[in-house]
């Protein structure tokens, strides 16, 4: 499911399946990129970006992704690799 901006309400979810049924519409010309956008409730920038990232990745590019930061465990990670760098940069 991808979150879609809608006005300033809550952000409207569009599952994969629609993303991709909606992505083949447009590429073949039965559905314009507006009104693809109007029947699902999102923005015509949010249709726009669903082909570029189904031909980049095929279907699993209209997974979504977690909104938002990483989470603690990355950070953790980075700061652990990043002590690592600089403990192999020390002389000694």
């Amino acid at each position: 499911m991808v979150r879609c901006a809608v006005s300033r309400s809550r952000p409207r979810l569009v599952s994969s399946d629609v993303q991709l049924s909606v992505v083949l519409a447009v590429l073949a010309g039965e559905l314009s990129m507006t009104e693809a956008a109007r029947r699902h409730g999102v923005s015509a920038i949010t249709v726009d970006a669903w082909p570029d990232r189904f031909i980049a990745a095929g279907r699993e590019g209209l997974v979504a992704k977690k909104p938002g930061p990483p989470g603690p465990g990355t950070m953790i990670e980075r700061r652990l690799r990043g002590g690592e760098r600089a403990a192999q940069a020390r002389p000694g």
